[in-house]
């Protein structure tokens, strides 16, 4: 059972945090406001994460400690300004001001089978001894500390050969295919290790997407035969750590749940936009937790936020399955919405 809410008391503010260390990618974050919580925000997470009583639904966005190290090349040019990323692709940043792309018709290959000319970089080579000697000097150890490995199978697959490329190839050849993505899980593992040595995560999480908005981007038994394997290599390495592990996979991703489940996976980081979310809580059962962040709709009011917040809350949150964010028009996490936010989901569990 959660303690009962006292709103005066928990609402107190003790200072301010960033919730990442690195830029994560040049994005900017918005500052976190330490609450007077009955319980640290890691104990929370970790209690929810391991179906014990918690005390409100964890914030996908102000409980976390993100870890995005720009040793690693691959956050670096995937980022806002671009670079070359550890498999030697160029991303370019965009007028948009979105994340880098990579230019189409620039892929590093165009048949899998030429995969082997890829020169790869050794993540052991980074500097990763003191970059965690940084970290550990400003990390809040109060909060779940998450790292990232920004791209993972089939996004490493598009990035070294474009999408129809690497689609193609999936069909045509996906013995080689497959030789190929050993070595990219083989490079992941690698950074698992090193995320481990250095660094005191509590989750660590995979960038991977699998689908558009409408439906994913290859059939589950394509997912089963050539991904399956190699996800659950990065699972087993990371459970064998201790910690939770994640993806970030955007799209109509819900045929894969299966998938995800099977491989190990405990959390998915959906898009809320493409997902038929009462039929996901439904399928995941007790197996996998959703991650859900919700943008508000422009133009709204304190009022219409907080309403806009509850309706969501009301939805979705009550069987423990999901945690969730919001964020304004400008993704940005202004102290109304999460002190609201906070409000709702220790509501919730008080009921």
């Amino acid at each position: 059972m959660a303690t009962q809410f006292n709103a005066e008391v928990e609402l107190r503010k003790n200072g301010k945090t960033y919730a990442t260390y690195g830029l994560y990618g040049g994005a900017p974050y918005s500052e976190i406001e330490y609450l007077n919580q009955p319980i640290t925000p890691k104990e929370n997470f970790l209690r929810f994460m391991n179906r014990q009583d918690y005390e409100w639904v964890p914030d996908s966005y102000s409980d976390y400690y993100e870890i995005t190290t720009e040793i690693n090349p691959d956050i670096k040019a995937m980022g806002y300004e671009g670079g070359v990323d550890a498999f030697g692709v160029e991303w370019e940043a965009l007028e948009t001001g979105m994340p880098a792309m990579v230019r189409p018709g620039n892929e590093k290959i165009t048949d899998i089978t030429d995969w082997r000319t890829i020169k790869i970089q050794d993540p052991r080579t980074w500097g990763w001894e003191e970059e965690g000697k940084k970290y550990k000097e400003i990390v809040d150890h109060t909060r779940p500390i998450r790292g990232w490995i920004t791209t993972s199978l089939f996004e490493r697959l598009i990035d070294v050969m474009g999408f129809e490329n690497a689609a193609s190839s999936l069909l045509e050849d996906p013995d080689e295919v497959k030789s190929f993505l050993q070595v990219v899980t083989d490079y992941n593992l690698k950074i698992v290790d090193l995320y481990h040595q250095y660094f005191d995560l509590d989750v660590i999480v995979i960038s991977d997407d699998w689908a558009t908005q409408l439906q994913p981007f290859f059939s589950e038994q394509v997912a089963r035969d050539i991904f399956l394997p190699f996800l659950k290599q990065i699972s087993d390495r990371v459970h064998s750590y201790g910690y939770k592990f994640g993806i970030h996979s955007c799209g109509n991703g819900l045929k894969h749940i299966p998938v995800f489940i099977e491989a190990g996976i405990d959390i998915w980081q959906f898009q809320e936009n493409a997902v038929d979310i009462e039929k996901a809580l439904t399928m995941v059962g007790d197996k996998l937790i959703l991650e859900g962040y919700w943008m508000m709709p422009a133009g709204l009011d304190e009022k219409g936020q907080v309403e806009f917040m509850k309706n969501i809350f009301d939805r979705y949150c009550n069987e423990g399955k999901l945690t969730i964010a919001f964020c304004d028009e400008n993704f940005m996490v202004s102290s109304f919405i999460r002190d609201n936010a906070y409000i709702l989901g220790r509501k919730v569990v008080n009921k």
